[in-house]
């Protein structure tokens, strides 16, 4: 007799997308997923919360800029961050060092899905890090051709392709993947009429999540601290996060998170398919 699938309702790992203004807690978010977590710093976001990491006994390993680490320097820390340094370019010139650095970034993650102990690649930010992929493929352009200023439509088919693997690939080795970005205005027709905002970066992005957040910071009442209240009337500033878009529970699209943490999100996200969650 066959025996009835069962399934695990319960979500564990995913690929997640945050987007938010500068300052908005996204590299904060970032940090609460499963550790061992591999940071790839491309916007220099670890130095701002470094210290509130240290204070909560967060360890971190900050590896040499631009190069490939070995698997010992992968070890020995709940943070290890990459920091990638974008080359300098001038308008006008032909480029340098971005398929340097895309090689660098390839091999990294590629060495990071058999590093079996690590749980989370986290890209920081996927804004900086897809013009760098273009770019890469048009410096390989200008080698054969020298004078070329931007590609053609149809050769934006490898660095997708590539930014895709780079997302996509750790999640068929169970690693769970942060891509932080920050936002753009979206205007009417083109002008200036501002009617939205989005991610600024890889457009294919939104198919490509499980779950995209938003992230802003709030003024809300000072929590208790040390059993007792602070000052009446007092606020500080909060980041909040909103589900966008939920692959695993479209009940869940546009309310807030009531836990700004990873885990806070797996539990409402969690809650709405066990129908846990009381919905307005």
């Amino acid at each position: 007799m066959v025996q009835p699938n069962t399934f695990n309702m319960d979500l564990k790992e995913g690929l997640i997308g945050v987007m938010g203004a500068p300052k908005t807690a996204k590299t904060s978010w970032l940090m609460t997923a499963p550790k061992p977590i591999f940071h790839i710093d491309a916007d220099r976001g670890l130095e701002r919360m470094a210290p509130a990491l240290l204070a909560n006994g967060i360890t971190i390993k900050q590896l040499v800029p631009n190069t490939v680490p070995d698997y010992a320097d992968m070890m020995g820390a709940d943070i290890i961050s990459l920091p990638l340094e974008m080359p300098i370019g001038w308008k006008g010139a032909t480029l340098s060092g971005f398929s340097e650095i895309v090689t660098t970034l390839v091999t990294t993650v590629q060495m990071v899905c058999q590093a079996e102990w690590i749980k989370t690649i986290g890209y920081d930010t996927g804004t900086v890090i897809w013009p760098w992929l273009h770019q890469a493929e048009l410096q390989a352009k200008q080698a054969k051709t020298p004078g070329r200023e931007s590609l053609l439509p149809v050769e934006y088919a490898a660095p997708n392709a590539l930014q895709k693997a780079l997302y996509s690939n750790p999640r068929t080795v169970h690693k769970n993947v942060i891509v932080t970005n920050h936002t753009r205005n979206i205007t009417k027709d083109g002008g200036t009429e501002v009617i939205g905002i989005t991610w600024d970066g890889w457009s294919k992005l939104e198919a490509a999540v499980d779950v995209f957040i938003g992230t802003r910071i709030e003024q809300k009442p000072a929590p208790v601290i040390q059993g007792q209240l602070a000052a009446p009337g007092s606020n500080v500033a909060t980041p909040v996060a909103t589900i966008v878009r939920c692959g695993w529970s479209l009940e869940s699209e546009g309310k807030d998170i009531p836990v700004f943490s990873w885990d806070g999100m797996l539990d409402f996200i969690n809650g709405m398919r066990h129908g846990n969650v009381a919905t307005p």
